[in-house]
């Protein structure tokens, strides 16, 4: 275990045992409030950067130097078809969560050629790093999520049927498409 054989300072140590209390503070939160932890639960999440004012220590999940996110929602049934990671490409209050299929054939040109990371880096040199994630961001994030749960649910129906090139084929379309709205962003 890693965490174990660790050469970390005790400070380095408390340090990363706050930002632990902070995150499963904020699951078990979710959890709390919808019975479930959902995708766009983990975005919020990975965005927070708020301690609890009798904290000693005042580093929360995403500091200055937080650089990406991530997530995976794991398809029980498909994982190999079904499954998204949802990553950021920069700090992530500073750019958007984006779908990326398990089964993903290519991806977008603008995140691969460092134009979205330059963009989402020059978001955060212009504002604040506290300032509210855009509305336009979080719009986009939950009609992503909606659309891609919408076409898991047409893909899930060809693979029931022995279609998976079909199916494969919804899921890459749909994500090149909303990657084409989000660069836009």
């Amino acid at each position: 275990n890693m965490y174990e054989l660790t050469r970390n300072t005790l400070g380095a140590h408390l340090h990363s045992a706050a930002r632990m209390h902070m995150a499963i503070s904020l699951l078990n939160k979710a959890i709390d409030d919808n019975k479930k932890i959902t995708v766009s639960d983990s975005f919020e999440i990975s965005r927070h950067f708020q301690m609890p004012e009798n904290a000693a220590m005042k580093r929360s999940l995403c500091g200055l130097d937080t650089n990406a996110g991530a997530t995976l929602e794991i398809d029980r049934e498909y994982p190999d078809v079904l499954s998204t990671l949802y990553v950021t490409i920069g700090p992530p209050r500073n750019t958007l969560y984006m779908p990326l299929p398990i089964c993903a054939e290519k991806l977008h040109p603008a995140m691969s050629n460092y134009r979205w990371s330059e963009a989402a880096w020059k978001h955060f040199d212009a504002v604040s790093f506290k300032a509210p994630i855009a509305k336009e961001w979080s719009e986009f994030e939950a009609a992503a999520t909606a659309k891609v749960a919408k076409a898991k649910v047409e893909a899930r129906k060809l693979l029931k049927s022995g279609k998976r090139a079909e199916a494969v084929k919804l899921i890459n379309s749909t994500a090149e498409a909303l990657w084409d709205e989000a660069a836009a962003l």
